[in-house]
């Protein structure tokens, strides 16, 4: 269809890595948006910080990594 557009997610943590994947899988796609936000602590890491204006795409099952299990030890409400 010849149709561009750019996903846009508000989210952090998953909701953030899974349009990572959408973006990636799709050569229109010319902007992958990152907010930046100084978090305590990151879900997943530095892994949707840009190094020389890229992002790399996680490889691995699911969303291609997983999350820290300390961050959700540490910030678990229940």
């Amino acid at each position: 269809m010849g149709v561009e557009y750019v996903p846009h997610c508000a989210l952090f943590g998953p909701g953030q890595v899974a349009t990572l994947h959408l973006n990636a899988a799709h050569r229109s796609v010319p902007l992958f948006e990152r907010l930046y936000c100084d978090f305590e602590a990151e879900l997943y890491g530095n892994a949707t910080l840009p190094i020389g204006g890229k992002v790399k795409v996680p490889r691995g099952a699911g969303l291609g990594l997983d999350p820290d299990r300390g961050v959700v030890e540490r910030y678990r409400v229940s």
